[in-house]
């Protein structure tokens, strides 16, 4: 043992051998440090931070460690004990504890994961959707995970997050564990985790019922009536009643219409073009029936910001949604109660079914799906979705008594 190794400086002035008890750690006195009898190399020193457990022991290859095993009281002689086994034994195998233990922490950690995911996966799917991820990973994923081992997430951590989730939103739990789902595939790919670990793949998800309205044509003249008695009555209704007929004429998502830019309409084709940042890079096109077109005329020709729909509070913004005037709106159309914006597009597609047209034709022109034989006629003179969308628009136009 050589005069400046750890060894030597363990066993200078206040160091003793004795078998290691609870009671003897607590009567220790400051700076003091007590070797084990029963353990080769496990001894406590006592500091101005309290006692702590440390083993010093020498690799096979002759490098000396003396890690830390722990605090007491929180960790007792008897699990410091068992500890000390534990790594001793892995000595005698020819492992290094103390350097995988080194190597543990520097894997990265959950939160480190989400933020490799928002700048590698999120940056390619549509703004709507990683807007959604990036509220999972703020409210939940990072609170509930952040600090973990990506390594070392198990099953239990993800069902232990996604039944707390539950307890306030059961649906946002479901989207939250399909999202850690994807992260962790992705982990796996960046060789962060083994093949084929996945921790949420295969749990048992909350149930979840279909929530699918659509209006009658009864209820589309109520909610035209209620859109021209708001236009008269209620000043908000200036930003609201274009959004919600041009929801209903085109069957489009309501953020691809309200967060619509005037570059986006196509004067002369009769359509908006709405980026889709995703990994095929493919723009949408969202064909516009007459009445839909002189809407958005109507708009482009009189808004001073560059979005159709401006917020009337904040500059270069687009609007938020209208819960609120959708709320008034509904309950005066004597409109179900459940009926959401996002069912104006059902609504679309229920008249068009009611027109004749097939589910892959409404699918197309929705933009549900991207390999149909419909969408091969993009790239004549005639697009044949402009046909449908005039065709379907005017009935629709007809119920909420808009001009052709």
């Amino acid at each position: 043992m050589t005069k400046n190794s750890p060894a030597s400086q363990l066993l200078a002035t206040n160091t003793q051998t004795v078998k290691l008890t609870d009671a003897g750690i607590r009567a220790m006195k400051d700076g003091e440090r007590l070797f084990d009898t029963e353990v080769t190399g496990l001894h406590v020193r006592n500091r101005k931070t309290g006692p702590r457990f440390y083993l010093y022991y020498r690799t096979q290859s002759g490098t000396q460690r003396c890690p830390v095993l722990g605090q007491f009281p929180v960790l007792n002689c008897r699990k410091a004990r068992d500890i000390a086994l534990d790594m001793l034994y892995r000595v005698r195998l020819g492992e290094d504890p103390s350097a995988s233990r080194q190597g543990l922490r520097a894997q990265p950690t959950v939160r480190e994961l989400t933020e490799q995911y928002e700048d590698e996966v999120l940056i390619n799917k549509k703004p709507s959707t990683a807007y959604d991820d990036r509220g999972r990973i703020r409210n939940y994923i990072i609170p509930l995970l952040g600090d973990l081992k990506v390594a070392e997430v198990e099953d239990t951590d993800i069902m232990r997050l996604h039944a707390k989730i539950s307890m306030r939103a059961p649906i946002s739990a479901n989207r939250t564990v399909a999202l850690i789902s994807h992260m962790m595939t992705r982990a796996e790919k960046w060789k962060l985790r083994p093949r084929g670990s996945n921790p949420a793949s295969g749990l048992d998800l909350n149930k979840e019922r279909k929530r699918k309205f659509a209006m009658s044509p009864e209820e589309c003249i109520r909610l035209g009536e209620a859109l021209y008695e708001f236009d008269e009555t209620d000043a908000e209704m200036w930003r609201v009643s274009p959004l919600i007929r041009l929801l209903l004429l085109t069957g489009a998502r309501l953020k691809e219409i309200m967060h619509a830019e005037v570059d986006q309409f196509d004067v002369n084709n009769s359509r908006l073009i709405i980026p889709v940042n995703k990994e095929d890079n493919e723009d949408k096109t969202i064909p516009l029936s007459r009445a839909g077109f002189s809407i958005v005329k109507i708009l482009a020709d009189n808004t001073e910001t560059q979005w159709l729909f401006p917020s009337t509070r904040r500059k270069n913004i687009p609007m938020k949604e209208p819960r609120y005037t959708w709320r008034k709106l509904r309950a005066d159309a004597e409109l179900n109660d459940k009926l959401r914006i996002h069912d104006l597009r059902h609504t679309f597609a229920s008249a068009a079914l009611r027109k004749g047209y097939t589910l892959e034709q409404i699918g197309s022109l929705l933009g549900h799906t991207h390999a149909s034989t419909t969408e091969g006629y993009a790239y004549l003179t005639t697009d044949p979705r402009s046909e449908m969308m005039a065709s379907i628009g005017d009935d629709i136009g007809e119920l909420l008594f808009l001009e052709k």
